[in-house]
C-alpha cells in the first residue's frame, strides 16, 4: 500500500465530508440516525472516522442528503478505500489495541516529531534491539509472536525511505544510549545505526544530556505527526502510550501543548554534529567494554 492510500486515512476523509454533505442538507444526526435505524452514536463514530460505513448504509445517508452524481462517486470511492486493508493488518493480532489506527496515520504523515525517555524510537531501532525490548514485556509472547512484531516495526520505517520521505525529528534522552537493551552488542549496533540514520537529510537526531536537569517533557514520550491532507482534516495528532492502552489526539489546543513541549525540549538538546559525536563516542564504549 503507497503514500496516499491508508484506509485509516480514507476513513477520516469520508467521515468529514459525511458531515460537510449532512449538515449542508440541514440533516440533524438524530434525523440521519433514525432513516438508517441505529443509534446517533453511530453517525458520529462514522463522521469522526472510527468505523467504515458499510456499504448499504452509504447508499442510505447518500439518498437522504440527495448527494450529486458526481459527489456520490467520490464519496463512494473513499469508502471503498477506508474498507481496503492496510500493510499492518496482517499483525492485528500481535499488535497493541488501537496501535493499528496509528499506523494508519503514520503511513500518510509529512512530519514525524518524537520525545523518547527510556528506548530508541521504534522508527529507528535495529531488529535486534526491538526483539530484546519486547522479550522483556511482562506477558511472554511466542517465538511466532515475537518475529512477526518485529516484522511490523520494521516495516514501518519504510516511511522512511520511500520517495517524498518523511521528516523524522527525535529527541532522546541520554538515558536512552546509557540503557544496556540486549547486552553490549546490540548496543553497539544500534548506536552505529543511529550515526548513520542521522547522515539521512530527512532526520534529525538530537540528543538531551543529563546535565539539562529537569525539562519541560518530564512527563514521558510523545509522538507528533503531522499530515498534509486538506484544511478540513485535522493536520496534527499527538500519541501517548501507557501500559493499557493509548491516547491519540486531535483537537488543536492539546496537539499545540505537545508540538510547544517538543520544541522546548529540541531547544535544549545537543545540536545535530554534537548529538552525532555523543552517539559515535558511546557506541565506541559499549564496543570496547
Amino acid at each position: 500500500m503507497t503514500q496516499g492510500e491508508s484506509p485509516t486515512v480514507g476513513r477520516l476523509l469520508l467521515g468529514i465530508r459525511l458531515r460537510e454533505v449532512r449538515q449542508r442538507k440541514g440533516v440533524s444526526a438524530e434525523e440521519a440516525a433514525n432513516h438508517i435505524t441505529r443509534a446517533a452514536s453511530a453517525i458520529t463514530r462514522f463522521e469522526k472516522g472510527r468505523t467504515g460505513v458499510p456499504a448499504t448504509v452509504l447508499r442510505k445517508l447518500l439518498d437522504l442528503y440527495e448527494v450529486s452524481p458526481e459527489d456520490r462517486d467520490t464519496l463512494t470511492l473513499l469508502a471503498r478505500r477506508a474498507r481496503q486493508r492496510g500493510w499492518w493488518h496482517q499483525f492485528g493480532d500481535v499488535l497493541p489495541m488501537g496501535f493499528e489506527t496509528y499506523i494508519g496515520l503514520e503511513s500518510e504523515a509529512c512530519e514525524l516529531r518524537n520525545y523518547e525517555c527510556q528506548v530508541v524510537p521504534g522508527l529507528l531501532q535495529t531488529e535486534r534491539y526491538a526483539e530484546a525490548l519486547m522479550r522483556a514485556e511482562p506477558h511472554v509472547a511466542t517465538e511466532e509472536e515475537v518475529g512477526r512484531r518485529v516484522q511490523a516495526r520494521m516495516a514501518r520505517k519504510a516511511i522512511l525511505t520511500r520517495d517524498g520521505p518523511a521528516h523524522l525529528y527525535a529527541v532522546l534522552d541520554e538515558a536512552v544510549l546509557r540503557r544496556r537493551v540486549g547486552g553490549r552488542e546490540v548496543m553497539h549496533e544500534q548506536l552505529v545505526h543511529l550515526v548513520e540514520q542521522a547522515q539521512r537529510r530527512n532526520i534529525m537526531i538530537q540528543i538531551l544530556v543529563n546535565e539539562v536537569g529537569a525539562h519541560a517533557a518530564m512527563f514521558g514520550a510523545f509522538m507528533l505527526l503531522s499530515l498534509d491532507l486538506g484544511e478540513s482534516v485535522p493536520s496534527e495528532y499527538a500519541y501517548l502510550e501507557h501500559r493499557t492502552g493509548s491516547l491519540l489526539l486531535d483537537k488543536r489546543q492539546e496537539t499545540a501543548a505537545y508540538r510547544s513541549c517538543f520544541d522546548e525540549v529540541r531547544g535544549e538538546a545537543l545540536d545535530r554534529d554534537a548529538s552525532v559525536n555523543l552517539l559515535a563516542a558511546i557506541a565506541d564504549e559499549y564496543r570496547m567494554k
